[in-house]
């Protein structure tokens, strides 16, 4: 189901965007459940920001397991997933979608967060072969979504400068040999940092190296190579980051 041409685009930028790839009622469907389950949980209602929590909600197990955001497999993605891991080459998760939810951060200015860039896969067993990302509402800068080094992966994937590092020695690594990283993992108040890295692109060893946001519209995804650098976004916005996430694992046998 995918081109060569996105086949191409995913081993450069370790990112693919996937539009529409799932029906906006299926999408406004799985957002219902997730806010019924915010509103048990945390006294959370949608045309009520006073009621939104501050920190960032977790424990979605019980919710996954009814089979709330199944609906996330559809024949696109399931299809993206064959055309990278192999037709069958990969395990079928028991559910689908673990949810994202970043609520706003009233009066705090947007900026880069030094810290919290990670990898998803180090080469260990259970690591993840493909991570794949939903929108369950429009996304928009600035608004949550996750932030990607495009490419990254490249130095950290078998026979890259980096492969086999955990996420901390990563970081120390990179500074120590790029001033682009050494920059971003710097602490700063200053607007003019952010200004400055999501503006420009590096290069090291070869490899193009650009900081983007995860921002799409309802029932848009992304298919992210888990060796690439990713972190936590903040949300600077008046509404809620609404999105799935799912780990995949190529299979054994």
């Amino acid at each position: 189901m995918l081109s060569a041409a996105q086949l191409e685009e995913f081993e450069h930028r370790g990112l693919l965007r996937l539009p529409g790839a799932i029906r906006a009622s299926d999408a406004d469907a799985m957002r219902g459940r997730l806010w019924r389950h915010l509103r048990a949980a945390h006294g959370a209602v949608p045309e009520r920001p006073d009621t939104w929590p501050v920190a960032t909600p977790a424990h979605f197990q019980a919710v996954i397991r009814t089979g709330a955001f199944d609906a996330m497999a559809t024949a696109e993605i399931r299809g993206t997933v064959d055309a990278m891991l192999g037709a069958h080459g990969w395990r079928t998760p028991p559910h689908w979608g673990r949810p994202l939810v970043t609520f706003p951060e009233p009066g705090v200015p947007w900026r880069l967060p030094p810290s919290g860039w990670h990898l998803d896969c180090a080469g260990r067993p259970g690591d993840p072969d493909l991570v794949i990302f939903a929108c369950l509402a429009p996304v928009r800068p600035h608004g949550g979504g996750t932030l990607v080094v495009t490419g990254s992966h490249r130095l950290t994937r078998a026979g890259g400068r980096y492969a086999g590092l955990r996420s901390a020695d990563v970081r120390v690594r990179l500074a120590d040999d790029h001033l682009w990283f050494r920059d971003l993992w710097t602490s700063s108040q200053e607007p003019e940092r952010t200004e400055r890295l999501l503006g420009s692109s590096s290069v090291l060893d070869g490899v193009d190296l650009r900081i983007e946001e995860l921002t799409g519209a309802t029932g848009d995804a992304f298919a992210m190579d888990p060796r690439i650098l990713h972190a936590v976004a903040p949300n600077s916005l008046d509404t809620p980051r609404l999105m799935l996430l799912q780990f995949l694992e190529r299979s054994t046998t």
